[in-house]
């Protein structure tokens, strides 16, 4: 019999390797990929399945110091937003998180956000994206791209 060893993951499962390849769980994970070995196990995040973007903003153009409304609406309900923007010529550039927040309305379907004045370092690729649950990766939606001209 293999030796007891009790680990936790990231997510707060805990499991118990008891011998090549026999693992107990307390918690149920949602998936879980087993490799060769009794240490090299991964867990990997539930997909977000059935997750629809039903009205998305694409291609805004507006003026600098004009409002932007970015609509963002989902067919379920959802945890948390979020909205991550990048430079629209920097194709290497990782997007950075401009917003995290919780859905709006009573159906928790709605990320849309609004910038009450549009700056010209603003301008960029914008993408909502959503996670339904605090365990889950987030799922993104087709990107925005923002670009103004003078007022």
């Amino acid at each position: 019999m293999g030796t007891n060893v009790i680990a936790a993951t990231t997510d707060g499962i805990q499991k118990r390797v008891l011998s090549m390849m026999s693992v107990v769980y307390t918690t149920l994970p949602t998936e879980l990929k087993v490799c060769d070995s009794p240490l090299d196990l991964t867990l990997l995040q539930p997909s977000a399945k059935g997750i629809e973007f039903v009205q998305l903003s694409q291609n805004i153009q507006k003026a600098i110091g004009e409002p932007v409304q970015m609509h963002c609406r989902i067919n379920k309900a959802v945890e948390e937003c979020q909205w991550t923007w990048k430079p629209i010529n920097e194709t290497i550039k990782t997007p950075e998180v401009k917003r995290r927040f919780q859905p709006a309305g009573d159906e928790r379907r709605d990320c849309s956000i609004r910038l009450k004045m549009l700056l010209q370092e603003e301008e960029g690729i914008w993408t909502c994206g959503v996670r339904l649950h605090k365990n889950y990766s987030f799922t993104e939606a087709s990107p925005t791209t923002v670009t103004s001209f003078p007022p």
